[in-house]
């Protein structure tokens, strides 16, 4: 028979007396949900740092997170050690010289397949970019595209 799993909701009561949840957060950068739990002696006090937590959460969710520090979380936190140096230099340049500077500080909800498509027009038209475009792709279909698997070495 299989055993019972746990509802993350669910009240609890300690060995040392406090009352415990285990609330579920989504980062707001990554959309990853994690488990957080949270303790109170009370049962309104926990009531009471569950309700703060996620109204904290919600602010987050809704504050703009904007293209350039999602470029930044990814190429920092994600690929930094996954990639070769060299690679990594050159998605950093690509960043800091053609990405950032056309789309500026916008909010990444804004950002549609469209104005993709016009960046990608106006790096081939007006600067003549044709060796970054490879790097640019890479770079914005980080959050997207499923991890593929290493040839090779």
């Amino acid at each position: 028979m299989a055993a019972k799993r746990k509802k993350t909701n669910e009240l609890r009561r300690r060995a040392d007396g406090r009352y415990q949840r285990q609330i579920t957060i989504t980062d707001p950068l990554t959309g990853e949900s994690k488990k957080v739990s949270i303790y109170g002696r009370t049962q309104e006090e926990l009531d009471a740092r569950e309700r703060t937590l996620k109204i904290e959460n919600e602010k987050t969710k809704r504050s703009e997170v904007t293209l350039g520090k999602w470029l930044e979380h990814c190429l920092k936190l994600k690929r930094k050690g996954k990639i070769r140096p060299n690679t990594y230099h050159s998605y950093e340049n690509a960043v800091k010289n053609h990405i950032l500077p056309y789309f500026g500080d916008r909010d990444i909800t804004t950002i549609i397949k469209k104005d993709i498509q016009d960046f990608y027009i106006h790096c081939l038209d007006e600067k003549g970019i044709t060796s970054a475009l490879k790097d640019i792709r890479a770079i914005l279909l980080f959050g997207r595209c499923p991890r593929r698997k290493k040839r090779g070495f």
